[in-house]
């Protein structure tokens, strides 16, 4: 069973609890609404102070692979990020596609609370234990297909948008319709990858849907001051939304069945006793 501190705090907020320290209610830690992640595209120690200072709940570094010459994940520098980042959860995003399974035993061993990682990546990332894992996907499957991932050794869930020529550079309906088929299939957390798209005030309509975790991407070439302004921006918005909603799924409800057939996931009133 994982420890990574990221995991348990998305599962915190999808069960909609604050976590408790100690007996009395003045030393109960308030969860946020929306687990914040800041995604750096650098591994400068700069831009990672500003966005924590800014009030991101975890960090996500870019992961060269152990072994390379330009390992990121080995550097000097990503150790610092692991130091500066303190009590809140370092991951990294895996960039190379080709990884055997001797590199990702490494990466058990280098520090880090979790991973992100795509579908066409090795199959061995499943097996690390002591790290979170969390699966990067796009929105082009059937939502029905993703309900499969219940039964992988994953952590949590990375939705990504989709890109199209046509795609306006906002958030449309249509995303807010996939990501509710998601989270009425998904046992596991969801996060949303901001891409760009993502405005401060769309927090309010992902927090409604059941999303657990937004992960905010800086930019090329985002300097600290800018990167601590985006984060703050966001921040502002998931301290005002209070404390988690916590996850309502479509098999959570009771609802009727629009045939006589029924329905499969949803629940059925049990037939009274003669």
């Amino acid at each position: 069973m994982t420890k990574s501190q990221l995991v348990e705090k998305l599962h915190q907020v999808s069960r909609g609890v604050s976590r408790r320290i100690g007996l009395t209610p003045a030393t109960e830690v308030q969860l946020p609404a929306i687990i914040l992640l800041a995604s750096l595209r650098s591994t400068a120690a700069e831009l990672a102070q500003a966005v924590l200072q800014a009030g991101a709940d975890a960090l996500i570094c870019p992961g060269q692979l152990p072994g390379k010459e330009d390992s990121t994940i080995e550097s000097q520098a990503f150790h610092s990020l692991l130091e500066i980042a303190g009590d809140r959860p370092c991951g990294v995003t895996l960039e190379d596609t080709l990884i055997d399974a001797s590199k990702v035993e490494r990466l058990g061993t280098l520090g880090l609370d979790f991973v992100c990682f795509r579908a066409n990546q090795a199959a061995a990332i499943l097996r690390l234990s002591h790290i979170g894992k969390v699966l990067s996907i796009d929105l082009s499957h059937d939502p029905r297909l993703l309900a499969t991932l219940n039964d992988l050794p994953i952590d949590a869930l990375q939705l990504n948008v989709n890109e199209g020529q046509n795609r306006p550079p906002i958030l449309i309906v249509q995303d807010l319709i996939r990501y509710r088929q998601v989270c009425d299939v998904i046992r596991k957390p969801v996060l949303v990858s901001s891409q760009g798209v993502l405005q401060p005030d769309d927090l309010v309509q992902l927090r409604d849907l059941g999303i657990e975790g937004v992960i905010l991407e800086m930019t090329p070439g985002m300097n600290a001051q800018e990167a601590e302004a985006r984060v703050a921006s966001f921040h502002t918005v998931i301290k005002g939304l209070g404390r988690p909603l916590g996850r309502t799924r479509l098999g959570d409800v009771l609802i009727p069945p629009i045939s006589g057939r029924p329905q499969e996931g949803i629940l059925k009133p049990e037939a009274p006793e003669e």
